[in-house]
């Protein structure tokens, strides 16, 4: 029996007046999420009235809302919200039922359900199997056909799972089964199932597998920080953590570890973090972890990734080398790409795989300065697992790397130009004086006197001369002629060496 059928026939009246439907909306979310349950109401409708009731076991009823308030039992993780909504935080398992909102003129009702993932394993074939399904406080039930619900499982990056390995079977649209062919690295593997209704995507659930004498892949940029984890965690319990990398204990990080010193760090969760990711950081690590009796290990394998430069002669091409050195010997499953600006780039799609390590050159072309970066990527079963990107110079880098110089020649062009005008200026004003001293005095007579001052006011006189200067005056200038023309050949050929 519905919530809503305590409205007996005035629900029925209102449904064949067309202001109540018996499908629920449904409406899909997690577990821990928070929801809001729509009434559906006309806006001018008062919350004053306003009922919320969710269906029980065995026909009961459960009132959420009472005349526009919550409940007392209920005050702690449902509100009432303006426009009459129901509000649930924290939600769990128990919450997945039949909710109905409840007016004089208006009714409606929403099925809230949760999507859960949950794990079968069969160690003698080595299959893993993840069911994803809507689930109600109840358990399981299969859902209509024509719902447009669709659910797909995909990677940890979104992307579509790739490989004979993987199977997919859909029962019924809200339940969907992925089968794995276990592999040891698929612990700690995170997988996602994702549901759409409408072609709307709703709701994603990650899961994550553990696997017994499993071995976790993790794949770091060489220069970046890295954290690996025990899986388990000491607080509380009492128990001791150890972690093992290159055949040595970590206990004591001031010892040369991985051809490193001081590269690693424990924290307080048991956690082995690498402050700086190299090359020589590849291997096998193990953790393990004593808790009374019970000893726990969590292996993990580290790959690198890095890019090699190198630039060939003078005006000649750039050659980037992405480079990934595996903890042991290369999956057949590891693959390098190129990209630039977010787009694939396979001029040169030759890759070569030489024991413990994968290399995928780029030949840049001379005078590439478009680009601003380009990222080399490591894919595993085309899963995206790890990246590192390389900086070009770009053009305008180019025009102020070129700037600094040029500028640094005109200013030292503007000092001197300025030094000769200077000078030249002094020794007009020295002339000049020493000339008006003679007139002066009555030593020279061809010398006339020529009044400027409306058009430069801060000279008021300029005194042009028509008697030969003297022969001291005469080596002035030549002198200031010869510094001039110095200067000028200096500039031009600092011109000539930045271009």
């Amino acid at each position: 029996m519905s919530c809503c059928s305590l409205l007996g026939l005035v629900s029925f009246i209102l449904a064949t007046a067309g202001h109540y439907s018996t499908d629920a909306l449904l409406m899909v979310a997690l577990r821990g999420e928070t929801v809001v349950l729509s009434c559906g109401l006309p806006p001018a409708e008062s919350c004053s009235s306003i009922n919320w009731n969710m269906e029980g076991g065995f026909g009961s009823i459960v009132e959420l809302v009472k005349n526009g308030g919550v409940t007392a039992g209920n005050r702690f993780r449902h509100e009432l919200l303006e426009d009459c909504s129901l509000k649930i935080t924290h939600l769990e398992v128990s919450d997945a039922r039949i909710y109905c909102c409840v007016s004089d003129l208006f009714n409606s009702s929403v099925s809230l359900q949760l999507l859960k993932v949950t794990e079968w394993s069969d160690s003698v074939e080595g299959k893993v199997e993840l069911h994803c399904f809507l689930d109600k406080y109840t358990g399981y039930t299969a859902c209509k056909p024509n719902t447009g619900i669709h659910i797909q499982w995909v990677a940890e990056d979104d992307s579509p799972l790739q490989g004979d390995r993987f199977i997919v079977s859909n029962p019924s649209e809200c339940f969907s089964k992925l089968t794995i062919t276990s592999k040891p690295t698929d612990h700690h593997r995170k997988w996602k199932c994702r549901l759409s209704q409408n072609d709307k995507l709703t709701a994603t659930v990650t899961y994550m597998t553990s696997l017994k004498d499993g071995i976790e892949e993790v794949f770091a940029a060489v220069g970046d920080p890295v954290t690996l984890s025990c899986g388990t965690s000491s607080h509380g319990v009492g128990g001791s953590v150890d972690w093992v990398a290159c055949k040595k204990s970590l206990s004591n990080t001031s010892s040369s570890v991985c051809g490193q010193t001081n590269t690693f760090h424990q924290n307080n969760d048991t956690q082995l973090v690498i402050t700086e990711v190299r090359n020589e950081h590849a291997g096998n690590y193990t953790c393990s972890q004593t808790v009374g009796q019970k000893k726990m290990l969590n292996n993990i394998r580290l790959h690198t990734l890095d890019i090699i430069v190198e630039s060939g002669p003078a005006e000649g091409n750039t050659t980037l080398t992405c480079v990934l050195t595996c903890a042991t010997e290369c999956d057949k499953d590891f693959t390098l790409t190129w990209s630039e600006k977010n787009q694939q780039n396979e001029q040169n799609p030759l890759i070569m795989t030489v024991g413990d390590t994968i290399v995928k050159p780029l030949q840049l072309p001379v005078g590439l300065l478009v680009s601003e970066e380009v990222t080399c990527s490591v894919h595993s079963e085309g899963v995206l697992v790890a990246s590192k990107k390389w900086h070009s110079v770009s053009l305008l880098q180019n025009a102020a790397w070129l700037a600094r110089p040029l500028c640094i020649v005109m200013c030292v062009a503007a000092g001197g130009l300025f030094t000769f005008m200077y000078m030249k200026k002094r020794y007009k004003r020295n002339s000049g004086e020493r000339l008006l001293n003679n007139v002066n005095n009555g030593k020279k007579q061809n010398m006339k006197v020529t009044d400027l001052s409306p058009i430069n006011p801060f000279q008021t006189h300029v005194y042009e001369m028509t008697q030969d200067v003297t022969h001291e005056e005469q080596q002035q200038q030549n002198t200031c002629r010869r510094e001039a023309v110095a200067r000028t050949d200096s500039f031009h050929d600092l011109l000539q060496a930045v271009y």
